[in-house]
């Protein structure tokens, strides 16, 4: 292992120094900031330039702050990433980068986050809630991420956090319905990524696991399925839905809700794909297609 390590390392070493900071960064993730822009989505805002301009601002500030949160878990994991079969090629244990370069690297991404903010205005819950996910984030990097069903909350509050900000982005405040939706999806996900884990690393690699069965994570997704469309369902039949859209076919976007979430349990626990649900996402067409139907059933309800 020692020898490959090696022979990984000399490689990573050999390509230019910019591309380590971009890995290091994982651009690739912040598809997950997209739930900033759910805010601007269900504000119902499309048609006003400066609240696009502030939820497209909200975004970039999140992808900067979430990059900083990779920068550190990657300090704090370098010697265990080092020896695992997929991590080791992060540039911190494959020696491309030194922790004082992840360090100044994480600085310089706030600082930048911290100047979208300043420069565009936004309101003042924004930088409240970058700062209270940057602390949260590196909790768990550093402690919470070994501890089991409060990692996945951490997680899902990773998502609950993004989408407040984006309400709050475009001054609109978030409604206790999208809260409570955006916070159970989020849950089912992240527990169905801590299956993969499970099954693909094992309590060895990560502690947390220790807390978790097969049995009881299955059991827990159809628990969080069933709060998610249960909660959704109520949403779009709530006078609250109907009063704020005035739409009354809403009710018919539960069923993509509902053939998504049966799609994400058939990937993970039929086809056992393992990933972040980023990943999945990213790689399953059915799901994007799902995905598509519901966004163009809404759209066509709250904007038509």
């Amino acid at each position: 292992m020692s020898t490959e390590r090696a022979a990984v390392g000399s490689a990573v070493n050999r390509q230019p120094m910019i591309l380590s900071y971009i890995a290091l960064a994982r651009p690739k993730q912040w598809v997950k900031n997209g739930a900033v822009l759910a805010g601007l989505f269900f504000s119902e805002r499309l048609d006003r330039s400066l609240s696009i301009e502030h939820s497209l601002a909200a975004t970039a500030a999140f992808c900067l702050v979430s990059s900083a949160v990779y920068c550190v878990n990657d300090i704090a994991d370098r010697a265990a990433d080092a020896e695992h079969p997929e991590k080791r090629h992060r540039p911190l244990a494959t020696g491309a980068l030194q922790p004082k370069d992840a360090a100044l690297a994480a600085v310089v991404l706030v600082l930048g986050a911290a100047a979208i903010v300043a420069g565009f205005g936004l309101a003042w819950q924004v930088p409240v809630i970058l700062a209270a996910y940057l602390l949260l984030n590196i909790a768990y990097s550093m402690w919470l991420k070994h501890l089991a069903l409060l990692d996945v909350v951490v997680i899902a509050s990773g998502f609950v956090l993004r989408l407040v900000a984006g309400t709050y982005a475009v001054g609109v405040p978030p409604s206790s319905w999208i809260v409570l939706c955006t916070g159970l999806l989020s849950l089912f996900l992240a527990l169905g990524k801590r299956r993969g884990d499970l099954e693909r690393e094992g309590i060895a690699e990560r502690p947390s696991l220790d807390g978790y069965t097969i049995g009881f994570i299955d059991q827990a997704l159809g628990m969080m399925a069933a709060a998610t469309v249960v909660v959704y369902a109520l949403f779009t039949v709530s006078d609250y839905a109907q009063f704020r859209f005035h739409a009354e076919g809403l009710y018919l976007t539960t069923f993509p809700v509902v053939v998504g979430i049966l799609r994400y349990l058939q990937v993970v626990v039929v086809q056992g794909v393992y990933g972040s649900p980023a990943d999945i996402v990213l790689r399953d067409r059915p799901l994007q297609l799902i995905g598509a139907i519901w966004l163009g059933l809404f759209a066509v309800f709250v904007y038509t």
